[in-house]
């Protein structure tokens, strides 16, 4: 028989656009788990301590490496006994880091953009896994299968915002990370393929293969690490596709006119040209809408799986 979970939600404030993240304590198959961390500040770092029996802890797993999921791992490693566990693909984030840094520099190059800005980008973009300390004690999930077994935890990756998006299945409930959120375009960042060691990772592609994963979460008590609640796993991906389809209604005449994304962006957002890490988000979210106008029956096909392409308007 699988373990039965009790599970505890922590909020946690964030200094980032996306606002604050829950995490999530479980106890059962007698361990004691966290999903997620918090973001790398002194708030999230004191609430930790204050509210969480860190010294109990047995294993932490992680949704995905971005800084409000993780940022205190390396903290919560030093203060407990909890071994981490995450993808494959997040060890690979720090491994080609510095890969990464460079592949931007170049994308955003390729894209039009100039070079006080390139330097401006290099100078202020937080640098995710850069400044946060890489988690000792952090095993693969690909390699503790037996050891999820036993504590009636499974997982599946469902990539598109990131490429290590990590869904938690257990006890009819579903852990989503940022991949299901209500009301919230979870935003497609620009990186490198960490599977291929260089080139661009197309989120659009990921997303397209994600989406006929979420089937298998109908039914499940679904937790997501921001907003709190979804309304249905449909519901959450019309709203995804319909950000998509109205988004890319709005780029597609300035790629016809022979516009680079550089300067699609400068008409789309001419008030965030001079902000670098919001431009950087932007520009992924292009590189996504490109790659949907360029092939949009890659995402059709799972949508008409699911029976949704009326719900969106869209005729085969």
């Amino acid at each position: 028989m699988a373990p039965t979970y009790q599970v505890k939600i922590h909020k946690i404030p964030t200094p980032y656009l996306v606002g604050p993240v829950d995490i999530f304590e479980l106890w059962g198959a007698g361990k004691h788990l966290l999903v997620d961390t918090g973001p790398p500040t002194k708030e999230a770092r004191d609430y930790l301590s204050s509210q969480i029996d860190l010294a109990s802890l047995d294993y932490l797993l992680l949704t995905h490496c971005h800084p409000d999921h993780y940022g205190q791992a390396q903290f919560i490693v030093e203060q407990s006994k909890a071994e981490v566990l995450m993808v494959k693909l997040d060890h690979e984030l720090y491994r080609l880091f510095d890969q990464r840094m460079e592949f931007l520099g170049q994308e955003f190059k390729a894209m039009g953009f100039p070079l006080p800005w390139l330097l401006l980008f290099e100078a202020t973009m937080p640098r995710f896994q850069g400044t946060i300390p890489f988690p000792k004690r952090a095993g693969l999930l690909e390699e503790n299968g037996d050891l999820l077994a036993r504590l009636g935890i499974s997982y599946f990756l469902a990539p598109g915002h990131s490429q290590s998006d990590v869904i938690y299945l257990f006890d009819q409930k579903a852990i989503t990370g940022d991949v299901l959120l209500r009301n919230i375009f979870s935003a497609p960042l620009l990186d490198m393929d960490l599977s291929l060691g260089q080139g661009r990772f197309s989120n659009y592609r990921a997303y397209c293969n994600t989406v006929g994963k979420l089937e298998v979460l109908k039914g499940r008590q679904v937790l997501p690490s921001h907003n709190d609640w979804i309304e249905g796993v449909e519901e959450q991906i019309l709203f995804y596709c319909h950000k998509i389809l109205h988004r890319a209604r709005k780029l597609e005449p300035l790629l016809e006119q022979g516009l680079d994304l550089h300067q699609c962006l400068k008409s789309l957002f001419p008030g965030l040209i001079s902000a670098p890490f919001k431009l950087y988000i932007k520009a992924g979210e292009l590189c996504f809408l490109k790659d949907y106008l360029e092939d949009p029956q890659r995402l059709h096909e799972p949508l008409a799986q699911l029976g949704l392409l009326e719900a969106l308007g869209i005729n085969g």
